[in-house]
């Protein structure tokens, strides 16, 4: 209704018409998401204003880490971040990983066994239901260990495509 006068006696000279409620939601948001972490004492402590539990928040390699040390004690929150980020940074530093250089199917391999060995979360026969998936996938397809590893995906040569062709025609038998 106010821009459709406006519109009809430009005499009133408004030419853009933003409403104050569309502009206030942005700041209130912005000022609120501000005052829900607030600062601690101590160092890459930060406490959550809702709920009052504390959280480190601490970078590892770059990587920035905030976890809940589940706990609304200062003195129990000081203990429990220095072991949190002890471990963060010994989990950093044992991570295997190619950062550079080329990565084979058999190096991704040997890293995903080992992160599936320290991975407490599956159960057993979970793993070794997953292992027996890997020797049958190299038993099958002996040269895929030798392949690079590009973006997530095994790059395919020619060669390598009639290879997998050749196999397919000696192993498979049509029904």
């Amino acid at each position: 209704m106010i821009i459709n006068d406006s519109r009809k006696r430009p005499e009133l000279g408004i030419d853009n018409l933003i409403l104050r409620s569309d502009t206030d939601c942005v700041k209130s948001s912005q000022a609120a998401s501000d005052k829900v972490w607030q600062k601690t004492p101590v160092p890459n402590l930060v406490r959550y204003a809702l709920s009052g539990v504390l959280f480190a928040r601490i970078r590892v390699k770059g990587k920035l880490i905030r976890r809940s040390l589940k706990t609304q004690v200062l003195s129990v929150a000081k203990l429990r971040l220095a072991d949190l980020e002890k471990s963060e940074r010994h989990a950093a530093g044992h991570s295997t990983g190619y950062v550079e250089g080329k990565m084979t199917f058999a190096n991704a391999l040997e890293v995903y066994e080992q992160r599936l060995e320290g991975d407490a979360s599956p159960k057993p026969r979970t793993k070794q239901h997953q292992k027996e998936r890997i020797r049958v996938l190299l038993k099958t397809w002996p040269s895929l260990g030798k392949m690079d590893v590009g973006k997530g995906r095994v790059r395919f040569s020619a060669r390598s495509r009639v290879a997998c062709l050749e196999w397919e025609q000696a192993n498979l038998q049509p029904e």
